[in-house]
């Protein structure tokens, strides 16, 4: 319990940094968005997307901020296609062996497949870029995936915490009272995201 304590306590601090960073850096892109697209009547759309979203820094910090927004924008994708193929991969492999379409119980086998499918998915990702050519049309997709995995994840945290998780390691009631209020919060806003682009 003491391990499980201390794990506990450094996750709890990376989550509050993790929840400044993000936070600060969400802020400061809306407020970007709506000083210089908005202020200006930039378009977002698939043809101008990235010289629309140049804009944002070369508007306010000139050549500089260009090149800001090149070399950040660089780091953030291929973070992201980095962490995303290496997840999704492992979450293939998960599946696979869910439906048991695969055995994977040796792990030389199962790590062979993870391997397998970490090259695959990006060219099935370059893919489905090729083919469909809409840049905005599928972020807007990925929102909307993402607003219908929220009941989700707010299902699987209250389960965790009150069905896996040891008495003695439970936060408490107070925080366990916020986490409800944070689950509801996010189904309705990802029932709400839904709504909005389908009803």
């Amino acid at each position: 319990l003491g391990r499980a304590r201390g794990w506990l306590r450094v996750m709890k601090y990376d989550a509050l940094l993790s929840l400044l960073i993000y936070t600060g850096a969400t802020v400061a892109f809306y407020l970007l968005g709506a000083a210089v697209l908005h202020g200006r009547q930039l378009e977002v759309n698939d043809l101008h997307l990235m010289d629309s979203l140049s804009k944002l820094y070369s508007t306010s910090f000139g050549t500089a901020g260009l090149w800001i927004f090149v070399a950040g924008s660089f780091a953030v994708l291929y973070s992201t296609i980095f962490i995303s193929t290496a997840s999704n991969g492992r979450l293939a492999a998960d599946f696979l062996d869910l439906l048991g379409l695969l055995r994977l119980a040796d792990p030389e086998r199962r790590a062979a497949v993870v391997r397998m499918a970490c090259l695959l998915l990006p060219v099935v990702y370059l893919v489905f870029f090729l083919a469909v050519g809409r840049p905005v049309f599928l972020v807007t997709v990925g929102a909307v995936s993402q607003g219908l995995m929220l009941p989700f994840l707010s299902f699987a945290a209250l389960y965790f915490l009150h069905r896996e998780t040891h008495p003695q390691l439970r936060p408490h009631p107070a925080w366990i009272a916020l986490l409800w209020v944070s689950a509801l919060l996010m189904t309705a806003l990802g029932l709400y995201q839904v709504w909005k682009v389908f009803g």
